[in-house]
């Protein structure tokens, strides 16, 4: 981004859109330990892939305030999820 390089920004944002699962049995463990609350953790991840695949669209139109703006989005969205989920994630897991 600081570089303007808005190929590298294309190819790192669908890295992100487009990353793997996690493997199954890790998410039903999530699920099941998360219950209600899972819905919060999809939206979570819903809004950073959004927010991703608008950044790889901004890059392709050399857009940089949308570039930006999707950029903070998605920065958002991640430190939100760590926030609530991540240390809980990482405990149901390790177990």
């Amino acid at each position: 981004i600081f570089n303007e390089d808005f190929k590298l920004i294309q190819k790192a944002a669908r890295q992100i859109a487009e990353h793997p699962k996690a493997p199954l049995e890790s998410r039903v463990k999530l699920a099941k330990y998360f219950g209600a609350e899972m819905a919060q953790f999809k939206a979570f991840d819903q809004n950073v892939h959004n927010s991703a695949v608008a950044i790889s669209d901004d890059a392709a139109e050399l857009d940089m305030p949308a570039v930006l703006s999707n950029y903070h989005r998605l920065i958002e969205g991640c430190q939100s999820c760590h926030t609530t989920f991540k240390s809980r994630a990482v405990d149901i897991l390790s177990k």
